[in-house]
């Protein structure tokens, strides 16, 4: 029995390739969206593939974080705690994060052209650096607030 091992956002699968089934029981609700949304899931080697999974996962933590931001926004705004509103932003910057990614993910997936014979593939690298910024700047900016309120 030949067995292929393909990784996702959630982790890694193992396959069966004869019966095409998830053997590690690991996420099915993931496993279902990558039988959904990306065609031809099992190669992984091409790039098409690749391009695919990076979108879906980024697709899927944008609307993740987004509810999670809006939901404990307003939890926070009810019970008016300082800590679960820091928690809404930082969902909302991995928002940001997954909108970032997205965007690499599709520019690194464009081919090789006259300017770019190796492809485009370092935009990930670059999209990355965008995602260690923010998450910089979110947290001096949660660092300064959290002062000014203990020293106000």
């Amino acid at each position: 029995m030949e067995r292929r091992y393909h990784g996702t956002n959630a982790g890694l699968f193992l396959y069966n390739k004869k019966t095409q089934k998830n053997e590690m029981g690991l996420s099915y609700l993931t496993d279902l969206l990558v039988r959904l949304f990306v065609k031809d899931y099992m190669n992984v080697e091409n790039a098409k593939v690749r391009t695919s999974y990076g979108i879906l996962s980024s697709i899927v933590g944008i609307t993740c974080n987004v509810l999670l931001f809006a939901t404990k926004l307003l939890i926070g705004l009810l019970i008016n705690s300082i800590s679960v509103m820091a928690d809404a932003v930082n969902n909302l910057s991995d928002a940001a994060s997954s909108i970032i990614s997205l965007v690499g993910v599709k520019l690194a997936g464009r081919p090789a052209d006259k300017e770019h014979p190796f492809g485009h593939g370092r935009f990930e690298y670059l999209s990355a650096l965008a995602v260690a910024g923010l998450i910089l700047v979110v947290g001096f900016d949660l660092l300064q607030t959290s002062f000014q309120k203990v020293l106000h």
